[in-house]
């Protein structure tokens, strides 16, 4: 629960987009080390044309799936637990 409403202040605060969170941050790819470009749905490399999500406000750059569960699953559950 405590969790939960800490990620719905920052939701009501406004930090909802990778932009107005990260506009002062640069980041790089995980996988060839090139600077990633601040995209409407995440953030992606030129260079090795990989994509890398937004999920709940947080940039996922997972490069590699947990043993257990597939990032795409993942990802999905993620975004069914913001709308509880």
């Amino acid at each position: 629960m405590k969790t939960r409403r800490l990620v719905q202040r920052a939701l009501d605060a406004g930090m909802n987009s990778a932009s107005e969170q990260d506009s002062e941050l640069s980041y790089c790819c995980p996988l060839c080390k090139s600077d990633l470009e601040n995209q409407e749905q995440g953030y992606g490399c030129e260079v090795c044309q990989r994509t890398f999500p937004v999920v709940w406000g947080i940039p996922d750059f997972r490069v590699f799936p947990d043993p257990y569960i597939g990032m795409e699953e993942d990802r999905i559950k993620g975004l069914r637990l913001t709308e509880r």
